[in-house]
């Protein structure tokens, strides 16, 4: 199991949030409720909807799974 923990929305989680949501308009999820961090390192972000994704820099820019 991918243990985690919660995190605060900072600046870091906030740039994961804005290329998401630039990047698929029109965004209707709402803004980051919570954030956890995973125990592999990625970031997971739930929104409004309580739709959620995992996200993660590479050498291409974030991505998000």
């Amino acid at each position: 199991m991918n243990a985690r923990g919660e995190i605060p929305i900072t600046e870091e989680v906030m740039r994961y949030a804005r290329e998401h949501m630039e990047r698929d308009k029109p965004w209707i999820h709402g803004k980051p409720v919570k954030v956890y961090q995973e125990k592999d390192g990625r970031i997971s972000i739930t929104y409004e909807d309580f739709c959620w994704w995992f996200y993660r820099d590479t050498a291409d820019g974030v991505v998000w799974e």
